[in-house]
This record gives C-alpha cells, structure tokens and sequence, in this order.
C-alpha cells in the first residue's frame, strides 16, 4: 500500500482515487446497472442549499447578559462588540432581532444601540460552501486551543 510523505503527494493520490472511483470502476448499484457512477450520471442535480440562517430563528429575542469589559466593549461567541467607555463595569443585555440580524443592546429597561450580529453569511450555502466554512472554522479552534 502506498502512504504519501507529504500533502502534495496526498492530493495526488486523493485525485487519482476519485477519478478511478467515478469514472473507471463498475459500480454494482441497482442504479448504475454496473458502470461506473459518472459514466451511468453524467450530469448530477445540484444539492439543495442549507436553509438560512434557522440556527438564528431558533434563538430569536432570546437574550444573553453581559458584564461591558475595561475596553467598551462586551463578547459574543468570541466575536467583540463595542459599546463604549460609559457602560465600562456595567451590565447589559444583548437580544437576538433574526429578522435584522442584529442584537438589540438593553441597560435595564433602555434600549442603548442596535449592533449587526457579526460572522452572518448573507445567503444561502450549497453544501461544498457550508463544508469549506465549518472547517476554515474548525483550524480556527484548533489554532486558539494551541
């Protein structure tokens, strides 16, 4: 069996599989009648895409405290939002507007500024986008843990 030494090599390799796998052996699915799955398909149906946005639906006028840190500021998922040097020390509530994609900031019962929600993708993902995007965001926590 051959291992590759190196990421190069293991692009190659992965290429040369998915080519073999697609388009040169038999497949013994009903579907494919024993020829390859390119060769019995060759041309595919594009994949749905991933409905937008439902994780924020879900969490809708839900809302999360937050303590305004020395710097103005209050995080969220790791993202920082700025509020400003007057609310330094003090509590306040961050509520999730979905339809406007942002979150409504409360100091008691005042409303004290509307912040768009960072990191929102702006339409809908095929499934290879919202792939690429969950692992770009998957090395990011591998990197922060080191």
């Amino acid at each position: 069996m051959y291992q590759p030494q190196n990421l190069a090599e293991v692009n190659e390799v992965t290429k040369a599989f998915k080519e073999h796998y697609n388009w040169e052996r038999p497949h013994q699915g009903l579907s494919c009648k024993n020829k390859p799955p390119r060769v019995a398909f060759p041309t595919l149906s594009a994949l749905p895409t991933l409905p937008l946005l439902r994780w924020l639906l879900a969490v809708d006028k839900r809302r999360f405290v937050r303590k305004v840190q020395s710097n103005g500021a209050v995080q969220v998922d790791k993202r920082s939002y700025y509020l400003g040097q007057e609310w330094v020390g003090k509590y306040v509530n961050l509520e999730v507007a979905a339809e406007e994609r942002e979150f409504v900031v409360w100091q008691k019962d005042k409303v004290i500024k509307r912040l768009g929600i960072k990191g929102l993708i702006g339409q809908a993902l095929g499934q290879a986008e919202y792939l690429q995007l969950i692992k770009e965001e998957a090395r990011s926590e591998v990197r922060q843990a080191r």
